[in-house]
């Protein structure tokens, strides 16, 4: 009625994952365009356009894809020790952190995570040229990816890094996984639309469901 407004409630699925096949896929929005116009027009007005147009534009965040393994034969990083681990004995596993990213620029990018008291740092890494340090006060584990780029593990190659560790079981952990690093974050901030972004996985353990050379039940301390 006159004088009076309204509110319109509405949800839009978009594809996922977002259809990327080149670089000009990037930046994405959905664009909305509303009119209103009167019901009928009042004869002194006739002629007179009683219509009213406006568009708004939203912005949309980019997908990305967080993922972590644990590894040991099947590792970029050679590992070392009694596979299934044994109680006593030192055994070296792979960390490998992987990022793919869809239709927006994240800046500030950076993964954290910690190790667990009775897991060390071995102080070998691999990675694609973006650093991986260690702080032994913290135990913390963090790899500063700076900028993923758009199109990252779709329209050129995945972010990896990996990182060697070792564990050496006790008594009590006999017929157990090991946990070899706490949940994982990526942390950053989405170029487009501005918004921080972040993902975590669970923790990494001895059980290495990724890994081809491991059959089930190698995760379990002997």
């Amino acid at each position: 009625q006159p004088n009076e407004d309204g509110e319109l409630i509405l949800a839009i699925n978009v594809k996922n994952p977002p259809p990327v096949t080149s670089q000009k896929d990037k930046n994405l929005t959905v664009v909305m365009r509303s009119s209103i116009g009167a019901a009928s027009v009042p004869d002194e007005l006739k002629g007179t356009k009683l219509t009213s147009e406006d568009t708004i534009e939203f912005k949309l965040s980019s997908k990305f894809v967080f993922s972590g393994k644990s590894l040991y034969g099947s590792s970029p990083i050679p590992n070392s020790g009694p596979f299934p681990p044994q109680v006593g004995q030192k055994t070296s596993y792979a960390i490998l952190w992987e990022v793919k990213n869809f239709t927006n620029d994240i800046l500030n990018a950076e993964v954290v995570g910690t190790l667990p008291p009775n897991v060390t740092w071995e102080n070998i890494t691999k990675t694609d040229g973006t650093p991986v340090t260690y702080d032994s006060a913290s135990s913390e584990v963090r790899w500063r990816i700076g900028t993923i780029s758009a199109g990252t593990g779709v329209l050129s190659p995945t972010m990896t890094s990996a990182f060697q560790v070792a564990v050496i079981p006790d008594e009590t952990d006999r017929g157990h996984a090991i946990k070899l690093i706490n949940p994982s974050r990526l942390m950053g901030t989405d170029s487009f639309t501005g918004i921080p972004v972040s993902e975590e996985i669970d923790v990494l353990t001895t059980e290495l469901p990724f890994d081809t050379s491991a059959t089930f039940g190698d995760g379990a301390v002997r």
